[in-house]
């Protein structure tokens, strides 16, 4: 690895695909070499930088031997800006590499990525790597709602490969940047009622369930006019009260109350409980 650059991009690459703890010793191994590639950047040390950024934040910014600041992003930018052979792909992981390390490029970087990730966003076809780019959107210090509406659009395709967690994180995002994207709550809607109808399939925890409830709770009533979706997740949050805190329980009280003017037979049951 510390001789072969494009070799070690590809370990880099492996190395965040397993995203398992104990890859821990390789990356930290991918780490020692990185530094040595980094005098003189190029595209292949930009992609090993950046899988290391998304995979383990802390250890790059806690490793002294590699560069983790906005100039650093700044220069990676710049140099793939420059470069013909810079894909979609590069730009994606500069991005959601500088949100996972906390670490953003100059302003006028944090728009060319926005730029470039709103042309190439249709190539996406997993829906983690769309929620990865939500999420670094939004920790941009200027977001881009263009991006934002980019990544609403194209998660009404995926919509049908989403489970309960990643659509409540992605409506979480959207509830905070106030993005409202009325198909994507649609079909957002149709989903989740799909979800929480098949009993079995719904292995949720109690803080799981409270944040998708607090999402709901947020959204505008257009997304749940019957409130087939709260009282589907108020059925759930019965069965998992014995497990609260009461902390928890005051999370519950706090999300369910903001609906009460439309509140269901389902609600009261649930404060029964």
């Amino acid at each position: 690895l510390g001789s072969d650059v494009e070799l070690l991009a590809a370990a880099c690459r492996a190395v965040e695909s397993c995203d398992h703890v104990k890859d821990q010793r390789q990356a930290q191994i991918c780490m020692e070499a990185l530094a040595v590639h980094l005098e003189e950047l190029n595209l292949p040390a930009i992609s090993a930088f950046c899988s290391l950024g998304k995979f383990q934040p802390k250890m790059l910014l806690a490793n002294e031997s590699v560069e983790t600041t906005a100039e650093m992003m700044t220069r990676m930018c710049e140099i793939a800006r420059k470069n013909p052979e810079a894909d979609f792909g590069i730009f994606r992981d500069i991005m959601i590499a500088a949100g996972r390390l906390g670490v953003q490029p100059s302003e006028e970087m944090q728009h060319f990525l926005a730029v470039k990730i709103s042309d190439g966003i249709s190539e996406i076809r997993a829906v983690r790597e769309l929620l990865q780019i939500a999420d670094a959107a939004q920790r941009q210090g200027c977001v881009d709602y263009c991006v934002m509406h980019d990544v609403a659009r194209e998660a009404v395709k995926l919509i049908e490969k989403m489970e309960i967690g990643q659509l409540s994180h992605l409506m979480g995002i959207f509830a905070r940047q106030e993005v409202y994207d009325g198909e994507f709550l649609e079909r957002a809607r149709e989903r989740l009622l799909c979800l929480l109808a098949i009993r079995e399939k719904v292995g949720m925890s109690g803080p799981q369930m409270l944040s998708l409830m607090t999402v709901v709770s947020r959204l505008n009533t257009s997304l749940d006019p019957e409130q087939e979706v709260l009282n589907l997740l108020c059925m759930r949050a019965k069965e998992l009260i014995p497990t609260f805190s009461e902390i928890n329980i005051t999370q519950l009280l706090l999300a369910v109350q903001k609906r009460r003017p439309v509140v269901g037979e389902a609600i009261h049951e649930l404060m029964d409980s």
